[in-house]
């Protein structure tokens, strides 16, 4: 330590004396000790001890004309003020000598290195910020000397610029006021043809930006002064050499600053922005790409949010604003757009976020939105989601998605903060971009040349965005204070993009997607908006006016029920379940996809039948199936059966006790109902089918699913309805009549085994009518005889099978097989009559097509045959035993003639044995009746064989004939009714009670008049022989004759006497 102490006093000798030679040898031993003093801390608080000594000497050599003198002594005084330990020791007053004397050489010496080692001295200085304050003026103007450079030399160049990052660390706010005095020879060399000059200055400002950007507007005016006669030529001379990302990256300095003060500027930034025109569209990328990064520093001067969301619409009303967003958008516009480099369409959208960075608040705007947002998402949207273009697909999804997600901020749905992009909650006012963009999307995803793997990402992501957009519209229409005209608007919105959605995408055989948004519709805005009869759309619906169009004039209309025209004015739902099923109707003929449509319409009805008015929604299914007629469609009735049918069994409201007969939702249920004969028709003209492409036959769905489904509907509707309700008794019988209609209206149609389908839905829908249609009724109880009726229409759809079955029974199995099942359940309906009245209305109405089976003798069915028996013995015994008993006199012969000609003497015994029985024990106890002549030649048969018998072998005596007829017409004078015995007194009581009742019953209409009329004359000859002859349905008393009624009055008492007489 005393070695190094003597040396110091040695050096401190030796420099204050005059002995210039021996100067440079000293400054270089107090060089060696300094550094050899870095390592050990006693040895540099010696040195801090000597500092003061030795200061003024060096203060002093520093200004030789010595270039070795001068720079080694500067070496040495940057040291001093460098080291830690040393600058604390060193006295205020030394400090401002050393910061003045270093500023004075700077800018007064001619020599290189003693002007380099003086900046140098101030660019590693650690004096406080106090001391350099009071110096500022001179520090700065040495250093603007270094940064100019008179001497030449690079190095000089680069320890300026480090002294003007040290002054800008210790005096920030002093070197921000002064930038346009030292930031100028810095940003001149950013367009310097040298590299290193470029660099270094570059490098500076890199360190600086957050000091001088944004610019204060005093170096924006020094700039702006610089532009055209040194910055503009020098940039377009690096372009010219082919430095364009140097030159790119100037403008970008440039352009920053400038800040606000462009766009007071814009003759100027306007020549600035022919430098970008041209690297924009260079064919390099790293070009393009240097242009995106520089495009953000337009941005920063262009765009300044406001401080305050009051001076928002200010800030976006002005003219500058808008001029200035737009200039900005234009070139990121076309490189989205455009097929280019990956990286850089990347690095525009990067450049885009920036921007909506940088708008804050402003981003909300519509104007903004229209400007900023939608022209990049119509471009990204429009270029797909193929593997290269993802990312940017991916990115542009986000954005979008938080910007809906604002609306539901708070609700279960959290934006993704990593974007950190100011959305706040849209109005209504938004919307229609919204929709917009969905399409846009939507638009994509049915282009044929997407992929099946993109095309589902697309959907599945419109979807889930579309869902969110109507949880957004849900809040605005739960606002209390929404006018009526905003609430129709949004619905028109809605509806016209799923109605859109629906029309395009089935077009193009991507229904499916277009199923899935109108359930979202459905399932998302509350019943009470789409369902409110208040808001009403018109049915605009192209479907719909062509399905009308091409059926005008053949259209059936559907009795008690309205159809829903085109144009016709209907609610959001209606409107819906119309677009809905249009779409379902279009596709269902596609096998593809007919799993997924009838899982969609069972999840569709579903929703609709437990949250919506259940008839409503029936009647407009009802009201566009029965626009559809064809096996193809029956996949559909089946769906909506079902979810009927699960609504009715799961409803806790009694859903049938409300329902009131005739109303439009009980017939939609009997149209329902109705509709697989509807379905299963063939029709005549062939074009019907072919005029429409969206009709054909491709499905075929089984019949024994059908029909099950059928009779589960049915037999539903029947239990629930038992309960005290309109419905009780009525609707076995209100449907058999619409079916009964639509029979009568194509039973010419249906003449071949090719009918086979048909006929065995008709046998299903019977026997389960059949089934039902007297409970209730009071006949379930053999001992109950109150009077039932109420089932003649069921028995109508009966006979009409079983004459249909008759017509077309050719060879198959199956048809015998269903008639079969149909006579079982005959005979048990039968046998629950037991009604005077109701035996005579049943054999009134199956009379006839009875006839024809019985007739029909070479029936190879076992089945069928047994059952026909059953049918048959069951008839006549309840002929026998009904209550009040039958008087089998003249009158009910006649009736019964054309079934006993074909059943007395019929070649089956099981047939031919109990209808003889039946006759003896009848008619063939009675002491005269006057034989019909088809029944001649088999009673005389039969009376030879002695099976029959044609007259009572005992008859009564005169006096107790006379009796009783006196006392049969005093009770017809007092108006009693009396049974006696005998039965003489009641000679025409049958066709009395038949006549009553066929006046009952309602008139035939003209067509089935007709029908019957074809039914009689098919095999019958003019004498009266052959099926059909003296049917139920053909009688005088059918039709009201009145002149054969009279005629079937009582003889009067003489004339019975008088025949008595005879007859004994």
């Amino acid at each position: 330590m005393e070695e190094f102490t003597e040396r110091l006093e040695e050096i401190k000798t030796l420099l204050s004396s005059n002995s210039r030679a021996e100067k440079p040898l000293v400054y270089s031993s107090l060089l060696e000790l300094q550094e050899r003093f870095v390592s050990d801390p006693s040895l540099i608080r010696i040195l801090a001890q000597y500092s003061k000594c030795l200061l003024s000497a060096i203060l002093t050599d520093i200004f030789y004309d010595d270039e070795e003198i001068a720079a080694r002594a500067l070496k040495c005084l940057g040291f001093m003020i460098y080291h830690p330990s040393i600058v604390p020791a060193i006295l205020v007053e030394d400090a401002d000598l050393i910061v003045d004397s270093l500023a004075r050489v700077i800018t007064s010496t001619k020599i290189k290195s003693v002007c380099n080692f003086g900046v140098w001295c101030i660019s590693i200085q650690q004096f406080k910020a106090s001391v350099l304050a009071v110096h500022f003026p001179s520090l700065l103007s040495a250093t603007v000397h270094a940064l100019d450079n008179p001497i030449g030399s690079l190095s000089i160049t680069f320890e300026g610029i480090q002294a003007v990052l040290k002054l800008v660390n210790q005096l920030s706010e002093k070197m921000r006021d002064s930038s346009n005095i030292w930031a100028p020879p810095i940003y001149r060399r950013l367009v310097s043809v040298d590299k290193r000059e470029r660099d270094m200055s570059e490098r500076c400002l890199l360190n600086i930006r957050s000091t001088i950007i944004p610019p204060p507007l005093t170096l924006s005016k020094a700039l702006l002064l610089d532009i055209k006669p040194i910055l503009l030529p020098g940039m377009n001379e690096l372009l010219n050499k082919g430095l364009k990302v140097q030159s790119v990256k100037a403008w970008e300095w440039f352009i920053r600053l400038l800040g606000p003060y462009a766009i007071k500027n814009r003759h100027v930034v306007n020549d600035m922005l022919k430098i970008l025109e041209q690297t924009f569209s260079d064919y390099n990328p790293q070009v393009q790409l240097a242009s995106q990064i520089a495009w953000e520093g337009l941005i920063d001067s262009l765009i300044h949010p406001p401080v305050s969301s009051e001076t928002c619409s200010s800030v976006i009303k002005s003219d500058g604003f808008t001029k200035g967003l737009k200039l900005i958008m234009t070139p990121l516009i076309g490189i989205i757009s455009s097929k280019g480099d990956m990286s850089v369409r990347y690095s525009c959208l990067n450049t885009w976020r920036y921007l909506l960075r940088k708008l804050g608040s402003l981003i909300n705007s519509p104007s903004v939105i229209k400007q900023a947002l939608e022209p990049i998402f119509e471009a990204v949207f429009q270029t797909g989601a193929e593997s290269e273009s993802m990312s940017l697909w991916n990115f542009c999804i986000e954005i979008f998605e938080n910007f809906i997600l604002a609306k539901t901020r708070g609700m279960g749905y959290d934006l993704n903060d990593h974007l950190t992009l100011r959305w706040l909650p849209w109005d209504l006012n938004m919307l229609g971009f919204h929709i917009k963009m969905i399409d846009i999307l939507i638009s994509e995803a049915a282009k044929s040349t997407v992929k099946t793997e993109t095309r589902s990402l697309i959907c599945d992501t419109s979807l889930r965005l579309f869902k969110f957009i109507l949880k957004g519209v849900q809040v605005e229409l739960a606002n209390q204070s929404r006018k009526y005209d905003e609430t129709m608007l949004i619905l028109k919105t809605v509806l016209s993009f799923v109605k859109k959605i629906a029309e395009d995408l089935t077009s193009k055989a991507w229904d499916c997607t277009s199923l899935l948004f109108l359930e979202a519709v459905i399932t998302d805005l509350q019943p009470s908006i789409l369902g409110c009869p208040l808001y009403k759309v018109a049915v605009d619906l192209g479907y719909i006016n062509l399905v009308q169009y091409v059926k005008e004039g053949r259209h059936r209309r559907l009795r008690g029920i309205s159809s829903i025209t085109y144009m016709d004015m209907v609610s959001p739902v209606v409107y819906l379940t119309l677009l809905h099923f249009s779409v379902v109707f279009q596709s269902a003929l596609d096998v593809l996809k007919v799993e997924f449509i009838i899982e969609r319409v069972d999840k569709y009805l579903s929703f609709l039948f437990s949250s919506y008015d259940t008839w409503e929604t029936l009647h407009v299914v009802i009201d566009i199936l029965y626009e559809h007629p064809g096996s193809s469609f029956l996949n559909i009735w089946v769906a909506t059966s079902k979810g009927l049918k699960n609504h009715i069994d799961g409803s806790n409201d009694n859903l049938l006790l409300k329902l009131e007969k005739d109303s439009f939702g009980y017939l939609s249920l009997c149209y329902l109902l109705s509709y697989p004969l509807v379905a299963l028709r063939r029709l005549k003209e062939s074009t019907e089918i072919s005029e429409l492409s969206i009709i054909s036959s491709q499905m075929n769905l089984e019949l024994a699913c059908v029909i099950e489904v059928w009779r589960s509907l049915y037999s539903s509707v029947k239990v629930t309805s038992q309960a005290e309700c309109a419905m009780k008794n009525s609707f076995p019988e209100d449907l058999s009549v619409i079916l009964n209609g639509f029979f009568d209206e194509n039973f010419s149609i249906y003449s071949s085994d090719q009918d086979l389908d048909f006929l065995s839905l008709c046998g299903g829908i019977v026997e389960q009518i059949l089934i039902t249609s007297l409970q209730g009724n009071g006949n379930e109880d053999n001992s109950n005889y109150r009077r039932s009726g109420g089932f003649s229409n069921s028995l109508d759809f009966a006979a009409r099978f079983m004459q249909l079955a008759w017509t077309i029974r050719g060879t198959s199995v199956s048809i015998y097989l269903v008639t079969s099942r149909v006579f079982s359940e005959l005979t048990r309906f039968v046998g629950q009559l037991h009604l005077k009245q109701d035996i005579l209305l049943f054999m009134e109405i199956i009379s006839s097509p009875l006839l024809l089976w019985l007739s029909h003798e070479d029936i190879q069915d076992k089945s069928t045959i047994q059952q026909l028996q059953l049918l048959w013995i069951k008839t006549l015994n309840n002929l026998q035993s009904c209550w009040p008993p039958l008087i089998f006199d003249s009158s009910f012969l006649k009736l019964q003639a054309p079934l006993l000609e074909k059943t007395l003497d019929h070649p089956v015994p099981t047939i031919s044995e109990p209808t003889i029985t039946f006759w003896n024990s009848t008619f063939g106890e009675n002491i005269k009746l006057d034989y019909p002549q088809s029944l001649h030649h088999i009673l005389d048969k039969l009376a030879r064989e002695g099976r029959v018998n044609l007259h009572k072998k005992k008859s009564l005596p005169l006096e107790k004939c006379q009796s009783r007829l006196v006392t049969s017409k005093q009770n017809r004078v007092s108006k009693r009714v009396e049974f006696v015995e005998g039965g003489m007194n009641c000679l025409e009581e049958n066709a009395r009670e038949l006549l009553g009742l066929k006046r009952k019953r309602l008139e035939l209409t003209e067509h089935q008049k007709e029908v019957r009329r074809a039914q009689q004359g098919r095999g019958m000859d003019c004498s009266g022989h052959g099926p059909g002859i003296r049917t139920y349905t053909s009688v005088d008393f059918s039709q009201g004759n009145e002149e054969s009624q009279d005629s079937q009055e009582l003889r009067n008492t003489e004339s019975i006497l008088e025949l008595l007489r005879n007859t004994h």
